[in-house]
């Protein structure tokens, strides 16, 4: 098999993916598949963390409207939550 390395803006994209995923030129044109080395014990983190999450219920809150929190209102919210108890 042959190898080609990835530049750090290749590297930044790939880095974020747990699935394979197909590459594709600007047009579309499929080039190539992505299959990411993932180890066991992470593999079973993503599986549990896809069973815990409802994705049609986000879809809703999302089709609802509302507020939206940025990701480190989200943090504050957490650790408010864990002091609390």
């Amino acid at each position: 098999m042959s190898r080609i390395t990835a530049n750090d803006s290749m590297l930044q994209v790939l880095g974020t993916l747990v699935e394979p995923v197909e590459v594709c030129d600007a047009s579309g044109k499929v080039i190539g598949r992505y299959i990411p080395h993932v180890s066991a014990d992470d593999r079973e983190v993503y599986d549990l963390a896809r069973k815990l999450f409802d994705f049609a219920e986000a879809d809703r809150r999302v089709a609802k409207g509302g507020p939206v929190l940025t990701s480190e209102q989200v943090k504050q919210r957490l650790r408010d939550l864990e002091q609390s108890q």
